[in-house]
């Protein structure tokens, strides 16, 4: 006649005792572990990391993200630091138009809704890729987020790396080497000596500039 088996019992959590053998059952991302030991005490310490190591990552993750969100710079959207360095830096220039558009455009984009502190390089590379124009004009936007954040660094105390450093650098365009032809610096030249035309100085500095062969364009 087959010996009946003791059953295990419940000493503590996921620990259960038959006979002289302590049994740890306990659930890891989804898949049961069951592992046998002589001892209550290494029953014990093997269900303690086994529990340190499922849930270590989703805590430090909690306790990172928890970190970060009381920052100043990552409080801020990166559209709120555009809208303050145009009061502070843009404001301050003589041509503030164009420069203006461009912080309208970068805070309308999904890059504008960012958290400043949070921003990496490829956030900034894709928002460049979702502009369709040539590598110099978005080199414009590229010079405003790189001054964006070298200012917020040193002027307004948030301490954060700038991201614009590590994307893929752009090139500026190559000058233009077409030359005007004769007929048409004659049609010029007629237009600024005309009677309509308001500024008879533009002409003399034409003129100049064709005359000497190291300075002139066309």
């Amino acid at each position: 006649m087959a010996s009946q088996r003791t059953p295990y019992s419940k000493t503590q959590r996921n620990i259960y005792q038959r006979g002289a053998t302590f049994q740890v059952k306990l659930q890891v991302n989804g898949a049961w572990i069951s592992e046998t030991f002589d001892t209550e005490r290494d029953a014990k310490d093997f269900r303690d990391l086994k529990r340190v190591a499922k849930n270590r990552d989703r805590d430090f993750a909690r306790v990172v993200a928890a970190r970060a969100a009381k920052r100043p710079a990552n409080k801020l959207l990166v559209a709120g630091a555009l809208r303050r360095y145009e009061d502070e830096v843009t404001a301050k220039k003589k041509e503030t138009q164009p420069e203006r558009s461009r912080i309208s455009i970068i805070a309308a984009s999904k890059l504008g809704q960012v958290r400043f502190g949070l921003v990496e390089a490829p956030d900034i590379q894709a928002f460049l890729d979702s502009l369709q124009s040539s590598d110099a004009n978005k080199l414009k936007y590229v010079v405003i987020l790189s001054h964006l954040y070298n200012v917020a660094r040193k002027q307004w105390h948030l301490k954060r790396p700038n991201p614009v450093n590590d994307i893929v650098k752009l090139r500026p365009g190559k000058g233009r080497e077409r030359r005007v032809e004769a007929a048409e610096y004659a049609l010029l030249l007629r237009t600024m000596t005309s009677a309509h035309y308001r500024n008879r100085e533009l002409a003399q500095l034409f003129r100049l500039a064709r005359a000497f062969p190291k300075t002139r364009r066309f």
